[in-house]
């Protein structure tokens, strides 16, 4: 009974994988035949190859190894194309899928083989008899015709391609002999053209360059002694773009007055001498140097100063030259416990109430020293 019941599912497994098989077989077949016998399209014969090698199930076997088209007898010619030599091989008989089959593994016509195999591409077109027209001969002949027809046709327009590239070859040799025979006659000319152009270019670098140079066209009177940004305007007009500035950190507070007004002009590394007033070039670098208001060092940080008494602070900056300190009690003590009366809260320097030790500032910069009082 299990020996019947499994012979039932083999069955039953080999009929849907035969008519699954079947049915793909089919529609490739219908395709392939629709294509192989079109006027307007060229089938590659890979496609026939792998169509023909289309398996079907084998009750016996229990696989898909049967050739399907094997046994599948068509009458009628074919005809493959080599489109890389443009040629062609035809041929008919009683069954052509199996001829043309055999072409390809090297049963057939070993110049068609060995082409292939050496990587010509052919394509494949077919005729098949049918009642109006039963003489595989004729088809034949037919194939031939049109295919002579196609072959004429490349060859032509391959000619005409190739007459294209030697007339354009032709008339770029005669381009180029012309050309050789101007060169040959007017070459004194050339040289001469050429030597002009090349001395008014030379001559037109030179000019643009000597532009560049520029004189400064001030007395000593009016820049020295003037403030920096109204000589650096100046020298701006005149064309010059590369200045800087050296500030001397000198002046005391009595002094202040010339803070910020040029003393000297530096071009080029070298002081400027008012009397020759030679040329620059505008991008020479130019130096204004001036004194600033002396700066010296802080001798606190701001964490240091917290909790000190303001009056001793008040003492040690005075006598280290800051001559601008405020001091500002902030009455916010009841009792007294964690902070005590005139301890300082925070020191803030020109609106900053965060610096390190030795941080330099100008002797005139604004110190507001806040500590604790009572309210």
């Amino acid at each position: 009974m299990k020996d019947f019941s499994d012979d039932v599912v083999d069955i039953l497994t080999g009929s849907i994988t035969m008519y699954r098989d079947a049915k793909n077989i089919k529609n490739k077949l219908n395709t392939f035949i629709e294509n192989v016998t079109s006027d307007d399209i060229d089938v590659p014969i890979e496609e026939f190859i792998n169509l023909y090698d289309l398996r079907i199930y084998n009750f016996d076997t229990k696989r898909s190894d049967i050739k399907a088209l094997k046994s599948k007898q068509i009458k009628g010619a074919y005809i493959f194309y080599n489109a890389d030599k443009n040629t062609y091989f035809s041929g008919y008989g009683s069954d052509i899928f199996r001829k043309v089959d055999r072409h390809f593994r090297g049963y057939g016509d070993l110049s068609v083989y060995n082409n292939w195999k050496n990587g010509d591409r052919y394509f494949v077109r077919m005729s098949f008899c049918d009642e109006k027209n039963d003489d595989p001969v004729l088809l034949e002949k037919q194939l031939r015709e049109c295919y002579e027809n196609r072959r004429i046709k490349v060859n032509k327009e391959i000619e005409n391609q190739q007459k294209k590239t030697r007339d354009r070859k032709k008339k770029k040799e005669v381009r180029k002999q012309k050309l050789k025979n101007f060169f040959a006659r007017h070459y004194k000319k050339i040289i001469l053209l050429f030597i002009c152009i090349l001395l008014l270019g030379s001559s037109i670098l030179v000019y643009k360059e000597y532009k560049m140079y520029k004189i400064i066209d001030f007395s000593s009177g009016d820049l020295i002694g003037k403030d920096y940004d109204d000589v650096k305007a100046k020298l701006n007009v005149l064309g010059f773009s590369n200045i800087s500035f050296k500030d001397i950190e000198d002046l005391p507070l009595t002094q202040i007055s010339k803070e910020k007004k040029v003393t000297n002009i530096i071009v080029n590394n070298k002081k400027y001498d008012f009397n020759s007033k030679p040329k620059f070039h505008c991008k020479s670098i130019i130096i204004l140097e001036f004194h600033t208001l002396k700066r010296i060092p802080f001798p606190y940080s701001s964490d240091e100063l917290k909790g000190k008494n303001y009056k001793k602070v008040y003492r040690v900056l005075k006598e280290k030259g800051f001559c601008n300190i405020v001091c500002r009690a902030e009455k916010d003590l009841i009792i007294g416990f964690i902070n005590h009366k005139n301890e300082i809260k925070r020191v803030v320097i020109n609106g900053e109430d965060e610096f390190e030790k030795n941080s330099r500032f100008k002797i005139n910069e604004k110190i507001i020293v806040e500590y604790h009082s009572f309210k």
